[in-house]
């Protein structure tokens, strides 16, 4: 087995030091251009009927998201370290040019991948994917940590985490997700530099989520949610979200509301 690439202990990060991640990485997309990035986009046409109807909305944008940055960062990857992505992988998985992938899953082999213990037979990816992973460690800082030290120097980590979500997965559920500052400040504090901090949400997503109990898809989240999951759905949905709720367009990002985060960081060069 190769010799980890050790990473310093965490860095204390200052009031400072935040407030500047804060205004540098994840302020700088409170603007119009960020907030409007997919307002009117064809997500049928791009994912298909049924991601429209049944997959979590924000990941479409995630994976939208990744997409963009692989292709303005012209990143592509020698060898690929899959987390927790099951026998296909995660969807971001097509967006990228890898030339070797190699797939660690905790329902697999818990003993070796579990991320607070993790055990691989190289330590020179550049390029590691995880997602909807972070909410499930009891210690992610730890887990986060042990993925850095099996990268190569400049190589990247790319992940997705709620912001907001309800219990699942028991008993392996220990936060409702990280905010996008406390992302930021997750990779700061295993050595790793956040390249790009993104976010999406609002609050008609967590009126569904939360209110009708469903995880909703793009189609929960048009304006009356009229083709979502039928007329029992709507009645339900006129009973409990507010009228201006119900009827707006869910599939908007607020970024004062969001549910869904995701970083590209990496790790430092040599």
């Amino acid at each position: 087995m190769n010799a980890r690439h050790e990473l310093p202990g965490s860095p204390e990060l200052s009031i400072d030091a935040i407030a500047e991640l804060y205004e540098r990485l994840v302020l700088a997309n409170n603007t119009e251009c960020y907030t409007h990035r997919y307002d009117g986009y064809d997500f049928v046409a791009r994912f298909g009927l049924d991601a429209a109807h049944y997959l979590d909305f924000p990941r479409l944008i995630t994976i939208l998201e990744f997409e963009r940055i692989v292709a303005e960062r012209g990143l592509r990857a020698i060898r690929m370290l899959m987390v927790n992505g099951g026998p296909e992988g995660d969807p971001e998985l097509a967006c990228i040019e890898s030339d070797e992938i190699d797939r660690i899953d905790f329902e697999v082999d818990p003993r070796r991948h579990d991320l607070h213990v993790l055990e691989v037979d190289r330590t020179d990816y550049d390029f590691v994917l995880m997602s909807q992973t972070l909410e499930h460690l009891y210690d992610p800082v730890r887990a986060l940590r042990n993925l850095a030290s099996v990268m190569r120097p400049g190589g990247f980590l790319w992940t997705s985490v709620p912001t907001v979500s309800f219990q699942h997965s028991l008993p392996a559920h220990f936060s409702t997700g990280f905010t996008p500052i406390g992302l930021v400040c997750l990779c700061e504090q295993v050595g790793l530099t956040t390249v790009e901090v993104g976010q999406w949400g609002n609050a008609k997503y967590i009126g569904c989520l939360f209110d009708l109990g469903i995880i909703p898809g793009y189609f929960d989240l048009r304006p009356a949610s009229l083709r979502a999951r039928g007329p029992a759905h709507v009645l339900r949905a006129l009973w409990r979200l507010p009228i201006r709720n119900f009827l707006c367009d869910g599939t908007h990002n607020d970024f004062t509301i969001p549910v869904q985060t995701w970083v590209l960081a990496q790790k430092p060069a040599v």
